[in-house]
């Protein structure tokens, strides 16, 4: 009787002891898998966010490009516009200069 007690409780430990994985085991697995896919789409967003902000970065600069040449065309343009005020004031200005 002993026997089969002590034959029993063997292959119950053998059992456990298995080449197959535990509940344990597999619940690891499954968590390390879904680290690395969390892993992957972490880096995923962060490519796509240094993306952004190099586009963002781009388009700054573009429009600092603009609005400084914006400025200065509307320099040259109120140049312009001041030389001619400066030459129609000057013209009328000579005959009564001259008329003196």
């Amino acid at each position: 009787m002993k026997k089969a007690i002590i034959l029993v409780l063997s292959m119950a430990l053998l059992s456990a002891c298995s080449s197959e994985p535990s509940q344990a085991e597999q619940d690891l697995e499954d968590v390390n898998n879904d680290i690395s896919e969390l892993q992957s789409e972490i880096q995923s967003v962060r490519s796509e966010n240094e993306t952004v902000e190099s586009d963002i970065e781009n388009k700054e600069k573009e429009l600092e490009e603009l609005s400084s040449g914006d400025s200065s065309d509307d320099s040259d343009e109120n140049a312009e516009e001041n030389t001619e005020e400066e030459d129609i004031v000057g013209s009328e200005e000579e005959p009564s200069e001259d008329g003196e």
